[in-house]
């Protein structure tokens, strides 16, 4: 979520954009380690209406709308 917001730490954004770039062998090997943002980012890419979902939750668990 904060990714998107660009709020995240540089070596975070770069851990996700990493994911986003990889082939789906390499991406399960990030898997091992990353498990959490691999399995947000596979997701995003193929299910839709996830993103909607996802921001939906945050911002009912965390009471604001900052992600529309």
């Amino acid at each position: 979520m904060h990714y998107k917001l660009g709020t995240c730490g540089s070596g975070y954004t770069a851990l996700i954009k990493c994911i986003f770039a990889l082939d789906m062998p390499n991406r399960l090997k990030m898997a091992k380690g990353f498990p959490e943002l691999v399995e947000v980012v596979n997701r995003y890419n193929n299910e839709r209406g996830y993103w909607e979902d996802l921001v939906s939750r945050y911002n009912q668990e965390y009471g604001c709308n900052l992600i529309p």
